[in-house]
């Protein structure tokens, strides 16, 4: 597998060919981009990231044998699983699972690199999604195709995420017949789900109930209108009004409602920490109280989906002298970020304590330290931040050295009040995380869209992309910002539209520049 994953399949003899399904054996249909630089903790980083979805291809027939789809969400392992994490003396028990199944959610965090990898699998595997009902649902089962599960909060926002980066290197997808129409349809479908969900007391606030398990499960305060999805349905309007070749009243109507929704998410959720908070519901249509969480998804979600169109202004309607943007890093470094890894929850906020490997204040899920990494990138205005952070993940004391990445990582001192000094981190299977996990992929997604500013999604529309110098330059994510204090090149990156590929190369004085190969 590794040795087929990177060329590209006209480089292959005898593999697959750009957009054909891939092979048992490993052949892909498309293939992952090569990096070359001297930073050995960053290149260790990318590709043990790499790594980790190689090694959970399934090479058998699935999805009614339409393709094989790139990865499965982890290896299925035995994991220690406590039923009821309220009683912590209740006995634990053991069970098997993650063999076959796809997470909507854990496959948004790779969506662009197995789009590379595989675009005739992640292609199937996406139309597959878009026409289950992830009302319902929140994995897809590869062997049969069918999804299972339970209602998951963010589907909307993942899935909508997924289709979009297959959509980005693929235009044509936007066509493809799903139950909605088409998948531009879907997506639309997909933007608009939160006006059937507005908060009473709130004219731009979705409110998504108050099951704990439809979100982040060991956190019960995280319920009803929880600021990342809030941030996500701006994401999501914005994203499905360029998708309209022309001006329309209903793409009108969508960038109205995303401009309200930010608008009412600073004004109303954003605390002064640099945290957010959540909306609880009032009776009679008054305004409820906000609660605050203190946890990593709130910080990387926000920032992924309102990126320039609320910092570069500082945020809307925030009071105070430091920009909400400064207030959240500051947030992240002081209570979230561990030497080598993250805590995924605060211990300063309430609850203080939730000794759960992924979500909560023990450790953190394979994605959330990727997606931080991500977000001081969209945040902070010197990129040393994110390099820095980067290189500390894929150190030689960091995770990397046990393989490919688990589901979650567990501090080595869990209970240490600061994150200083909560020590290094290893892979654990506690709370039922598997001990191989897809979401390790977000490391190398994150390097491809923040460090070599490759994010094509973010400048998808209905219309083809021109092939020209100038498009090029469209496709990359803050060029202008320097990426100062590292030479590397990224090479058979896959643009849109087609069989073409390109080199983007860091230089001298950190300066991004792109060219096709």
């Amino acid at each position: 597998r590794w040795e087929s994953a990177f060329p590209p399949p006209a480089e292959r003899p005898g593999r697959s060919t750009e957009g054909q399904p891939a092979q048992a054996g490993g052949g892909f249909s498309g293939s992952l981009p090569l990096l070359d630089t001297g930073d050995q903790a960053l290149r260790r980083l990318y590709y043990m990231s790499c790594l980790t979805l190689l090694s959970l291809v399934r090479s058998t027939p699935a999805l009614t044998r339409e393709a094989c789809p790139v990865t499965t969400t982890a290896a299925g392992n035995y994991c220690v699983f406590r039923f009821n994490a309220d009683l912590p003396d209740e006995p634990v028990q053991y069970v098997e699972i993650g063999g076959t199944a796809q997470f909507y959610w854990d496959t948004s965090f790779h969506a662009l690199l197995s789009a590379m990898l595989d675009p005739a699998g992640m292609r199937n595997q996406t139309l597959a999604v878009l026409r289950a009902d992830i009302d319902k649902t929140n994995w897809i089962e590869l062997m049969s195709g069918k999804p299972g599960g339970q209602r998951y909060s963010f589907n909307d926002y993942t899935v909508f995420e997924s289709a979009l980066a297959v959509a980005s290197l693929e235009p044509a997808f936007l066509s493809e017949p799903t139950p909605q129409g088409t998948v531009a349809d879907s997506l639309r479908t997909l933007a608009t789900k939160w006006r059937s969900m507005r908060m009473e007391g709130y004219r731009c606030a979705a409110d998504y109930g108050g099951n704990r398990n439809d979100f982040l499960e060991a956190v019960p305060t995280y319920i009803h209108a929880v600021p990342a999805l809030q941030a996500a349905n701006a994401y999501m309007l914005r994203a499905a009004a360029r998708l309209d070749t022309t001006p329309s009243d209903a793409a009108n109507t969508m960038l109205e409602e995303a401009t309200c929704i930010t608008d009412s998410l600073f004004k109303h959720q954003f605390d002064g920490g640099g945290w957010w908070c959540s909306l609880y519901p009032a009776a009679n249509g008054s305004q409820g109280r906000c609660v605050p969480v203190r946890t990593c998804i709130d910080l990387l979600t926000i920032a992924r989906a309102l990126r320039d169109e609320e910092f570069g202004a500082n945020g809307s309607g925030v009071r105070g002298p430091r920009p909400p943007a400064q207030r959240m890093v500051e947030f992240a470094q002081q209570q979230l970020v561990t030497p080598t890894w993250l805590r995924a929850l605060s211990r300063e906020g309430d609850p203080s304590f939730v000794d759960r490997p992924d979500h909560g204040t023990t450790g953190a899920y394979a994605a959330w330290p990727a997606g931080v990494a991500e977000a001081f990138f969209v945040l902070d205005g010197n990129f040393s931040t994110t390099l820095d952070y980067l290189r500390a993940l894929g150190s030689e004391a960091g995770v990397t050295w046990e393989g490919p990445f688990g589901q979650a990582s567990m501090l080595e001192v869990p209970d240490a009040l600061e994150p200083a000094h909560a020590g290094g981190a290893y892979k654990t299977t506690r709370g039922a995380t598997r001990h191989t996990a897809d979401a390790g992929g977000a490391f190398a997604e994150v390097i491809l869209r923040s460090v070599f500013g490759y994010d094509p999604a973010a400048v998808l529309t209905g219309r083809p992309l021109e092939p020209s110098p100038a498009s090029l330059h469209e496709l990359l994510s803050r060029p202008d910002k320097k990426r100062r204090g590292l030479k590397a090149r990224l090479s058979n990156v896959r643009l849109p539209g087609g069989e073409a590929y390109a080199t983007i190369e860091i230089g001298r004085g950190g300066q991004l520049a792109m060219r096709r190969q």
